[in-house]
């Protein structure tokens, strides 16, 4: 007998678990939660009629039909609520048998004990069977009425089909995703699950039942096996209902993104794929699934326990609906994770405005949305409009609410605010199914239910007595799948006066250690006046300072909201042009110095370096994340600053060894024409554009610095190092960590410092992934497996003095430094040259006709530039008006600087406000707009240009001044030349269709002051068939040609 028919005989016993047998019903007097079919928002019915007929609402009035069909059934619902069944996105219900076993346990722990993997050598197809079938009934008296079960209990023919039949006999509806994987344990592989799936699909079993087949499949990206492809066809071939997948990148290396999944040609067709968790979504695949209509399963409770959170679900909500997935962990309705959701959306939201000491004036989501993120959002997730919602024709998937009788909800007048913030499970007096009741007067509608919890019950019993004895996975010092370390979160400390938790936070003397705070900083501004007042009398004034009231911060509140709006080089700019060529502003008890002329520039950071090359003091950026590591944020009297600066100039950026790098800056440029020729899609939308510019900058410098690149335009590494160079410098920035205005603060008790906390988390985290990248070259070398070309690390490696650094570990960090320092740069300079392309589209196709009058069909390289001067001019251009650092780094001063009439005294931060000095129309004729041929006859590389006498001569101060001046200024050179040449050649660049002009850089602004952000709306096309040929060709003798490399993130 095959196992399929001998799990029916096993149903047949217990009696026929489906719901009630299908006939007419009327639902009369209810307050009916119904949905318009042109109206995403839901109306309420009072005193409503709702006839079902078969499986479908046939009609909702507001008063008794004149006509009913024959044997209707009539039910009283007066005073009761009617709403839509509950759709469950993402589900595995075999697992109920592990319930209460994984109340503490994290995902990583998850992997290791409870997955599938882990499961399959102690699960027999009976105990799957059991499990699945209470899963579901559990679901059901629950009210969710719709499951997409993510089957992954597949490791075994038997133990696939022990799901299948038992989610057929619990007579819900399901979308059960039959899961590929390969089984090692068991030796059984994707290749053996593939005609087992097929006989299942054809066999017929699904016909007359509320379960419909799908696929799941967790391999789709990034590196996927050849047999995705397989996978994807098949789902292409039987039509499945759905195709899911758990996607988990960043940390988790589970990637699974929408672009994963698109490069199959799967997100755009009839069948909906849902993407469970989308925990690091990126931009690329947010953008993705609005185009392709295609959706995120949020399981909010999960994504809480289990640690893997929901980073940037709360920024995708018009494409997401809920799920409760391991329903063993934790609660299994949707009515909870959609009360969960609600208010950690609230949360998060309201957090983002009381972070800026600011107070909420509305609420960010209402429980409608709540509502129907749990109902009808679940039913465009599957692309089944008729599920999920109450309107006529739509399946009669219903639950009714004991609204009149549960003192819950006594009271209620809003139906919707009483489901989500009130009822309970235990409030649900009926469920329908396709038109069949399923639970009846508070009770599952099932024969002989004690059969099946008595053999659940035995089941469940044999499973927990063997995992009695399992220990939980040990995780210290181990990389988990996505190369990244385990690391252990904070335990939370509940008893009273132990310092660090509950009794630490509200400590009787906290009040009077806050207090004592803010005096001791009264006592310094006031100590500080009284000083400068004694110190200053008879020397030189000040420069001149913006007006402000506040006495404790200053000119900070005004810089914040600049800040918050996006405007703070505005600001500045505006303040140059009142005050000079020099003012200052007060930030708490500091000052900051803005030098606005390039002759201010001239005497204050060139002729005087030797007294303004310090920096001043960051706590979180350099003492705590960069542990004083970082070669941008030491001071140049400190010892570890000229060691890095003399190893970063003869190991990475001087002269010859930056032409040393030209062959990786080609290819990585060619792979970048090619990606994009190749996927349109990748140069029709912003997001993944950037993405693909990301990849190209990061893979050209890891290469050059590690020996490994970075192939894949999803890879975690790109999002990881990007975060953590963003972390770094807006740390930075004025105000933004509050201590390093209020130096005071530092003196609080490390519980009372949270930034220093994750501060020094993220220092450990990034240098263990630099020591990482250490060892994965050494071992290269020592086995006669390193790429041919000579590395920066390789470099520090084999010279006896490592260059001058400390260690070799600390070599490693700082090359992560300058990956950061070059890539970004560059990155932020190409997307700023498509603004200007955009928004000078005359400027564009003169560049172009230069560059194609000069090379013709063949690509261009960066030998070509010294033949075609516009370009250089283009690129000063670019630099000039949309410097990538437009307000500087700050130096501190070491002694009282004098200029012209003023004095700048000992220890003030000075910037170089280099987006006012570009914006000057003295020096720059019409400084707003983009003017190539202001820099006619001048064929100076950046570096000649910066070390000119005349300062007045000099192109731009985008790469600073003074003894601190980028050391990068070859490699830019090169890296801007090569990608803006070679994307004139190959692209035409326009505006996404719709887009409102005339552009306003407001609309899409960036992390970094007056540079644009992932908002702006260009398109990249390939210009002719000719230039993809040529493309095409090129990048296939490259890689012919090109040496192997592993990964950066592997």
């Amino acid at each position: 007998m095959k196992f399929e028919q001998a799990l029916y005989v096993a149903a047949s016993l217990v009696g026929n678990v489906a719901g009630v047998a299908a006939s007419n019903k009327l639902f009369s007097g209810a307050t009916i939660i119904a949905w318009d079919e042109s109206e995403p928002q839901p109306r309420v019915i009072r005193d409503g009629y709702l006839l079902v007929e078969d499986d479908r609402i046939a009609s909702i009035t507001t008063s008794k039909p004149s006509r009913l069909p024959r044997n209707t059934e009539v039910i009283d619902a007066t005073d009761q609520i009617i709403s839509p069944g509950f759709i469950d996105t993402h589900r595995h219900g075999w697992q109920t048998a592990f319930k209460t076993l994984g109340s503490n346990t994290t995902l990583a722990q998850y992997f290791g004990r409870y997955g599938e993997f882990a499961a399959a050598p102690h699960f027999n197809a009976a105990d799957v069977y059991w499990g699945q079938l209470a899963g579901l009934l559990e679901a059901l008296n629950a009210g969710v009425t719709t499951s997409l079960d993510h089957a992954h209990h597949t490791w075994s023919n038997e133990t696939a089909y022990a799901g299948l039949n038992a989610s057929i006999e619990s007579g819900a509806r399901v979308f059960w995703a039959y899961t590929f994987h390969d089984v090692p344990a068991l030796n059984y592989t994707v290749k053996d699950q593939i005609p087992n799936f097929v006989d299942m699909a054809e066999s017929g079993l699904l016909q007359d039942s509320n379960v419909e087949i799908g696929i799941a499949y967790d391999s789709f990206g990034p590196n996927p096996p050849d047999v995705a492809k397989e996978v994807a066809n098949l789902a292409r071939e039987f039509n499945v209902s759905v195709v899911t997948t758990h996607s988990l990148a960043g940390p988790f290396g589970v990637s699974n993104l929408p672009e994963d999944v698109h490069s199959f040609d799967l997100l755009n067709t009839s069948i909906p794929v849902v993407f469970s968790h989308g925990s690091f979504l990126t931009a690329t695949g947010a953008n993705l699934l609005r185009q392709t209509n295609q959706y995120l399963s949020i399981t909010p409770e999960s994504e809480m326990h289990y640690g893997h959170t929901h980073p940037h679900s709360y920024y995708i909500q018009d494409q997401a609906a809920l799920g409760v997935d391991t329903h063993f962990t934790y609660s299994t309705d949707i009515l909870t994770q959609a009360r969960i959701w609600l208010q950690s959306v609230r949360y998060f939201f309201f957090d983002k405005v009381l972070s800026g000491w600011e107070v909420p004036k509305n609420n960010p989501m209402s429980v409608t949305q709540a509502f129907s993120l749990a109902t009808r959002a679940g039913g465009l997730a599957l692309r089944r409009p008729e599920l999920g919602v109450i309107r006529e024709g739509a399946k009669a998937d219903l639950i009714v609410w004991n609204a009149a009788e549960s003192p819950s909800l006594l009271g209620w007048t809003d139906p919707i605010a009483a489901i989500m913030l009130h009822a309970s499970v235990g409030d649900i007096l009926h469920v329908m199914v396709n038109g069949d009741f399923v639970k009846r007067d508070g009770k599952l509608a099932i024969a002989n239910y004690s059969t099946i919890r008595r053999s659940f019950l035995e089941s469940a019993r044999r499973i927990k007595n063997i995992y009695r004895d399992f220990d939980y996975p040990s995780f210290k010092g181990e990389f988990n799948g996505g190369g990244f370390y385990y690391r252990e979160a904070r335990v939370a400390d509940t008893e009273r006066g132990m310092g660090n938790g509950y009794g630490g936070l509200f400590l009787v003397g906290r009040e009077l250690t806050i207090a004592l705070a803010v005096l001791s900083l009264l006592l310094v501004l006031v100590q500080k006046a009284r000083s400068r007042r004694r110190a200053t009398k008879g020397l030189l004034p000040l420069p001149p300072s913006p007006p402000t009231t506040n006495i404790i911060a200053g000119h900070l509140p005004a810089v914040l909201k600049a800040a918050k709006e996006h405007r703070q080089h505005l600001l500045f700019q505006k303040w140059a042009e009142e005050y000079g060529e020099v003012f200052f502003v007060k930030f708490g008890t500091f000052q900051e110095y803005f030098i606005n002329s390039d002759q201010a520039v001239r005497a204050i950071f060139d002729k005087a370096a030797a007294q303004t090359s310090e920096r001043p003091r960051w706590i979180v950026s350099n003492e705590q994340i960069c542990n004083r590591l970082n070669l941008l944020l030491l001071s140049s009297s400190e010892k570890a600053w000229k060691s890095q600066r003399k190893a970063t100039t003869f190991g990475l950026t001087n002269l010859n060894l930056a032409d040393a790098g030209l062959p990786f800056l080609h290819f990585e440029t060619l792979k970048f024409l090619n990606d994009i020729a190749q996927d349109p899609n990748k140069g029709a939308d912003p997001q993944p554009l950037w993405s693909s510019i990301g990849r190209y900058t990061y893979s050209t410098f890891s290469s050059q610095v590690f020996g490994l690149d970075v192939p894949e335009d999803n890879s975690p590494v790109i999002d990881y190092i990007f975060e953590t160079g963003l972390a770094q410098i807006l740390g930075i920035l004025p105000g933004y960590y509050l201590v390093d205005t209020f130096n005071i603060l530092d003196k609080l008790p490390l519980f009372l410092k949270p930034w220093e906390r994750n501060a020094k988390a993220r220092h450990k985290r990034d240098y263990e992934w630099c020591c990482d990248k250490l060892k994965r070259v050494k071992a290269q070398i020592d086995a006669g497996e390193a790429p041919p070309h000579m590395t920066f690390i390789r470099r520090v490696i084999e010279d006896p003095n490592h260059l001058g650094l400390d260690s070799l570990e600390d070599a490693s960090y700082l090359g992560m430094m300058l990956i950061i320092g070059a890539s970004d740069t560059s990155r932020i300079s190409t997307w700023s040259f498509l603004e200007a392309m955009l928004t000078f589209p005359d400027v564009c196709n003169k560049a172009r006709k230069v560059i194609d009058s000069t090379v013709g069909d063949r690509v261009p390289v960066f030998e070509d530039l010294d033949s075609m001067p516009y370009i250089r001019q283009v690129m000063k251009e670019s630099w000039r008006w949309r410097p990538p650092v437009a307000l500087g780094h700050p130096h501190t001063t070491t002694q009282d600087m004098i200029y012209k009439d003023y004095r700048i005294p000992k220890g003030a931060r000075i910037h170089l406000n280099a987006w006012a000095i570009h914006r000057d129309s003295t020096r720059y004729r019409d400084p707003d707009n983009f003017i190539p041929e202001r820099f006619e006859g001048d064929t100076r590389s950046s570096q000649e240009s910066a070390a000119s006498p005349d300062v007045s001569k000099r192109d731009h101060f985008a790469f600073g001044a003074g003894r601190r001046i980028c050391p990068g200024y070859h490699i830019a050179d090169r890296s801007f030349a090569v990608s803006v040449m070679r994307i004139l050649w190959a692209f035409d660049i326009s505006l996404k269709p719709g887009t409102k002009l005339p552009l306003d850089p407001q609309s899409f602004p960036g992390d970094m002051p007056g540079n644009p952000g992932l908002e702006m709306p260009v398109v990249l096309t390939v210009r002719s068939p000719e230039r993809l040929e040529t493309i095409q060709k090129e990048f296939e003798a490259a890689m012919r040609n090109r040496e192997s490399m592993e990964p950066l993130a592997g």
